[in-house]
């Protein structure tokens, strides 16, 4: 297996502990400029493969290098039961799951910034019942080294037996709390990120919506990206399709408010293609935040490493994320400059025996990334 193909593997056994829930049609609306046809080509061949191997209805991509090279292309349905008139679109919303996290990491570091809390302040201070809790820091709960377990499967049956139900973060909190905690290390924890929303609003004293906005969102004028905790897509929507008890279903009415902080971010390739180098670069802190934010830990897989709410793999930097029906990744490369973005409408087979299925979002977004590197 390879480095990158490793890395997938832990990402989506991150999301299994989350969501244990027991072709491809013709390209629309394209933009292309710079790239040369054989980089083109190389693109769609690349995203038709992902398809295929993953069983998306369809998949939106975006690869932005230097020089206005450009490429940004949707493939196959949005709508399985609307028939060809349902095709998916460059400009259509999607969940991005735990490509949140990238940002609440970064409403967390302003904040710290702003010198209103520490990244060595101990969660204690807010959260004193927790087992351990004053040795684990805000550092810890952003990294991933906190080993607090990720969600609770009483959480999961909830929500497959009432999809559009409304959870409180503080309960799923609770209930994630009950588990044992996970082996050092590290270990990847969506409780980690609920526990950061929370203690963001204890110190702003403004809801975590309020403080995304003011933050992350309105700085850097994504306009079409919105924190969504129920039920809601802005239109216009690709609904997401997930695999449970054999059969695919429209996920687009499901509830992400179990997610909160850590995943019910919606948004847009565009928008996703101002954040990614601005995560990346470090625009919304000082510089000396943003090296903390790149300060990399060992997660226990090789080539891939954890900072503040983002990764490192095969030389790019960036998140990925998996809720039912959605899967998305973006990256940045430093030494390329090339942005890239892959946003698909189900996620890979959650429900089926292991070993799970490795394509991914992430996977086709390092390949697509280093497609157009080779370009240069």
């Amino acid at each position: 297996m390879t480095l990158a193909n490793k890395a997938i593997a832990l990402l989506l056994l991150a999301a299994l502990l989350l969501l244990a829930l027991a072709v491809c049609a013709g390209a629309s609306t394209a933009n292309a400029a710079g790239f040369g046809s054989g980089e083109r080509a190389q693109f769609s061949a690349l995203t038709h493969k992902a398809i295929a191997e993953g069983g998306y209805p369809g998949i939106v991509i975006g690869v932005w290098a230097p020089h206005g090279r450009t490429f940004l292309r949707a493939y196959g349905k949005r709508e399985l039961s609307s028939g060809r008139r349902a095709a998916l679109r460059p400009n259509d919303h999607f969940r991005i799951a735990s490509v949140t996290k990238t940002m609440t990491a970064t409403v967390v570091l302003r904040l710290v910034q702003e010198r209103k809390l520490s990244l060595d302040t101990p969660l204690s201070r807010f959260y004193p019942g927790v087992l351990g809790a004053p040795r684990i820091t805000i550092r810890n709960l952003l990294n991933h080294t906190s080993l607090i377990p990720t969600l609770d499967q009483s959480t999961v049956e909830s929500l497959v037996r009432v999809p559009s139900q409304r959870f409180d973060p503080a309960e799923v909190i609770g209930a994630a709390l009950t588990q044992p905690f996970l082996p050092p290390p590290w270990g990847y924890s969506d409780t980690n990120y609920l526990l950061l929303g929370k203690i963001v609003e204890r110190v702003s004293r403004h809801s975590f919506a309020y403080e995304l906005r003011r933050d992350v969102l309105a700085p850097l004028h994504l306009t079409h990206t919105s924190f969504d905790p129920g039920t809601r897509i802005p239109a216009p929507a690709a609904h997401g399709y997930t695999l449970l008890n054999g059969r695919m279903v429209d996920t687009a009415g499901w509830t992400t408010s179990y997610g909160w902080a850590a995943g019910s971010v919606v948004s847009t390739l565009g928008d996703l293609h101002r954040w990614t180098p601005a995560l990346a670069r470090g625009t919304l802190l000082d510089a000396r935040l943003q090296r903390e934010r790149l300060r990399w830990v060992a997660t226990g897989q090789p080539g891939f490493e954890y900072g503040l709410g983002i990764f490192e793999i095969d030389g790019f930097v960036g998140h990925n994320g998996l809720i039912p029906g959605y899967d998305s990744a973006i990256l940045y490369s430093p030494s390329s400059h090339t942005t890239v973005v892959a946003l698909a409408n189900s996620d890979p087979a959650l429900d089926e025996p292991p070993p799970q299925p490795i394509t991914s979002t992430l996977e086709l977004a390092i390949a697509l990334g280093h497609t157009a590197a080779a370009a240069r």
